[in-house]
């Protein structure tokens, strides 16, 4: 059966419908996911962890912010002179700055370690002193090895201690290689406190 002229024209329109349909239909939706959805900040919502961190300030650093240039100068001369000279130079320190309690606190806790580092070269000494009745070679490496392993271990804590100083902070230095033989001020200064371990 051979097809008409009226067969080709509807077969043209539906073609035509069909294609105008398919050119017509909107895009197809693609859903979003939850975690790429920010909800936005109204009037009544409370603050996000982000805003709130900016809105409140460390109050460490507002502590150390408010110690002065002149103390921590002096808290960090009297690590470095107990390191470089030992017990003189941070016990004057101590004794003379009264009025400062943030420097009288580091200075006396550098005498501390001054007077600790002493007793355990003193230590070393004694021991040494018995090892030489045996041998003379081994008392004396006995002497120095062991003053300057405690050196070394207080040289490590005053740097530590020092740095936090000029900071406007206070780094604790363990009682074993601290003795609190020299208490600090009356006026205990407000400043965080880093607790550590031993310089090495």
């Amino acid at each position: 059966m051979r097809s008409t002229p009226s067969h080709w024209r509807h077969s043209g329109q539906n073609q035509h419908q069909r294609h105008r349909l398919a050119t017509t239909q909107p895009p197809p939706i693609v859903p979003t996911q939850a975690s790429q959805i920010t909800p936005a900040s109204t009037p009544g919502s409370p603050p996000s962890h982000s805003q709130t961190a900016r809105q409140c300030p460390d109050p460490d650093l507002d502590l150390a912010e408010q110690i002065d240039a002149l103390a921590r100068a002096i808290a960090v001369t009297a690590y470095l002179a107990a390191a470089l000279l030992s017990l003189l130079p941070p016990l004057l320190i101590y004794l003379l700055s009264g009025s400062s309690a943030f420097a009288r606190t580091h200075a006396a806790q550098a005498a501390n370690v001054a007077i600790t580092t002493a007793l355990y070269a003193i230590c070393s000494a004694i021991v040494g002193g018995l090892l030489a009745f045996d041998s003379i070679r081994l008392g004396i490496a006995t002497a120095t090895l062991g003053t300057t392993l405690f050196w070394l271990i207080a040289l490590g804590n005053l740097i530590r201690a020092s740095a936090a100083a000029s900071h406007g902070r206070m780094h604790q230095i363990p009682a074993a290689f601290c003795a609190r033989l020299l208490g600090p001020s009356q006026q205990q200064p407000k400043t965080p406190v880093l607790r550590g371990a031993s310089g090495l």
